[in-house]
């Protein structure tokens, strides 16, 4: 398949997604992370697993699922019914993907075999495991159910719930009649809630009338008289129980997109983090409450004068380093610009005179292409991002020297006109925060997840000129800026923002201390929960991305994660050995 033939199926099923949801001004893009929504757009997972006809059969299926919920959910309507216990709202949410599942099938019988797919590779990938996500495994019980009518093993029901079968066989019959009115639906799921025990009986549901100028929950959520499914046809009734790969099963929205202001006095706002745990390999990684993560610019940090005095500092420490520092550097430098404009173009109409070609002219004084151009070579064409480790292990000299460092190479590069992107990685609090108080408010669920809250910082983005950023980079010395580190999720966002990138050579260097550490994370879910998420990621970008990753460990061995890393004993080597590894780089 070149990549032509994929843009054009590409086109096809962004066109059948508009369709479907009836959004003719939709929004349809494609990425390597978890498939999201919103109501103006649609991300779908875009990740080659298997050969290109599955692979076309469950990017079909999370189209199709995502365009059913656009056109019959009402996210109001939704929020109003959703009951409190955490366990519950997960259940609810499941109910309400596969009603929009169905109604949409009840339409068009191959939007069915297409979601179809995906659940069966869901079933087969993710849901055969010791702790399958309970979202993903009520929607898959519930297709086989409801769907397929197929009767459900008790032993992958008992799984989410022992009263599982038993409830839903007594309100299956009024759930299929209320396809089609979501407000009588979800007062239907309450009751199957509080048979299952998770909601009392007495619970009153909220007001669930609509505001004055908002359409009814018999409007376009729906679906105008669809009659309730009847016997599934022959083939879908071959096709297994599917959940949309990569599909939020909660009522999420997508969240949006960083821009990086390239003004000099807009200052960017911090912006909810996307699930982007939920890549291939990593569907068993969750975070308890992602609505309490941030990205955020290091200008938000530090006040204007705090920032020029920290960054005064840097420049103190600038003027204290080694002199095989500049010099590496330098000869970095050098070396760029040497390659630069290594080769030439023959025969131009213009540019510099040619003298092997002077006799041109002699013969024919009209002859104009006696000239030859300079041509750049394939480097300038390339991305840099560093991913800094944040954590409080960093403090004192390690960070110091990091920044330092990304100093240098940003200057560096950008001389020859190599982009460089300068992250962090952190969290807002230790040991915990907003999320492990949540959790405790819910119950303390077992194996909640991520439980504390993400803290991802922009010191310096890819289009960003160093001289309005320079102030951000000394940022990294703010006293109580360093907590936790949770390197996975770091990760695949530094690599999200690379393959958003234009340049057709993108490098990630990541620079760490040690191993990812969150105390609440690791008692509630065991001690190398977090290890496990961040070797999955690692062997995933490294297999299935065409981005280049490297890494470099102060005082940690980081080669046991990364294929490509070196390990310093000593933080003192950490600017030469990033100046070797961009040299090595750029040489092949």
């Amino acid at each position: 398949m070149t990549a032509t033939e994929q843009e054009l199926q590409q086109q096809a099923i962004a066109a059948c997604t508009r369709a479907l949801a009836e959004k003719s001004e939709l929004e349809v893009a494609f990425g390597l992370t978890s498939s999201q929504i919103a109501p103006d757009k649609i991300k779908l997972a875009d990740f080659l697993r298997g050969d290109w006809a599955d692979y076309m059969r469950l990017l079909r299926g999370q189209a199709d699922a995502l365009a059913a919920k656009l056109r019959f959910h009402d996210h109001i309507l939704f929020q109003n019914h959703q009951p409190e216990n955490y366990q519950a709202r997960e259940i609810f949410s499941a109910f309400e993907q596969v009603r929009a599942e169905l109604l949409s099938r009840a339409e068009y019988a191959g939007v069915g075999v297409n979601i179809g797919h995906c659940y069966a590779d869901a079933g087969n990938r993710e849901l055969n495991t010791d702790h399958p996500p309970l979202p993903r495994l009520v929607t898959w019980l519930l297709w086989q159910d409801l769907a397929l009518h197929q009767p459900l093993d008790p032993a992958w029901a008992n799984r989410a719930h022992p009263q599982f079968v038993t409830a839903l066989h007594a309100h299956r019959s009024q759930l299929l009649h209320h396809l089609g009115d979501q407000a009588a639906y979800a007062a239907e799921v309450r009751k199957f809630l509080c048979a299952l025990g998770l909601e009392s009986p007495d619970a009153e549901p909220p007001e669930s009338d609509p505001t004055p100028g908002e359409e009814p929950s018999g409007g376009k959520n729906s679906a105008p008289e669809t009659p309730p499914p009847g016997e599934t046809d022959a083939a879908n009734a071959q096709t297994p129980a599917a959940l949309a790969d990569g599909l939020m099963a909660g009522d999420q929205t997508a969240d949006q997109e960083q821009k990086d202001d390239q003004g000099e006095n807009a200052a960017p706002q911090p912006l909810p983090l996307s699930r982007f745990w939920e890549f291939d390999g990593g569907a068993h990684y969750r975070s308890f409450a992602p609505e309490f993560d941030e990205i955020i610019s290091a200008e938000q940090l530090a006040t204007p004068a705090e920032a020029s005095s920290l960054r005064a500092s840097l420049d103190q420490y600038l003027l204290q380093l080694p002199p095989i520092i500049t010099r590496l550097a330098n000869k970095l430098q050098r070396k760029l610009l040497a390659q630069q404009w290594r080769g030439f173009d023959y025969d131009q109409d213009e540019g510099l005179i040619d003298p092997a070609r002077l006799t041109r002219l002699v013969a024919n004084p009209l002859a104009r292409n006696f000239y030859r151009q300079q041509r750049p070579i394939a480097f300038t064409d390339t991305t840099v991002t560093l991913l800094l480790d944040n954590s409080g292990s960093m403090r004192g000299r390690p960070i110091v020297l990091a920044a330092l460092a990304a100093d240098i190479l940003a200057r560096t590069l950008e001389r020859c006109g190599v982009r460089v992107e300068v992250l962090g990685f952190t969290t807002r609090s230790w040991k915990g925060g907003l999320s492990a108080e949540k959790w405790q408010r819910s119950g303390k669920p077992p194996q909640p997840g991520r439980l504390n809250d993400l803290r991802h910082i922009i010191y310096k983005s890819a289009d960003q000129p160093w001289r309005r950023a320079k102030q951000n980079l000394g940022v990294m010395l703010k006293e109580g800026l360093l907590k936790e580190n949770i390197d996975g999720e770091a990760l695949l966002w530094a690599h999200q923002r690379l393959l958003a990138r234009r340049e057709d050579r993108r490098i990630l260097m990541v620079i760490s201390d040690g191993a990812p550490v969150d105390d609440m994370t690791t008692s509630c879910n065991g001690g190398i929960y977090l290890e496990q998420h961040l070797r999955s990621v690692i062997h995933w970008i490294e297999k299935k991305s065409s981005i280049e990753l490297l890494a470099i460990g102060i005082g940690h061995d980081v080669t046991r994660y990364y294929e490509n890393a070196v390990t310093i004993s000593d933080v003192e080597h950490l600017a030469p050995v990033m100046l070797g590894q961009l040299d090595r780089l750029f040489a092949d």
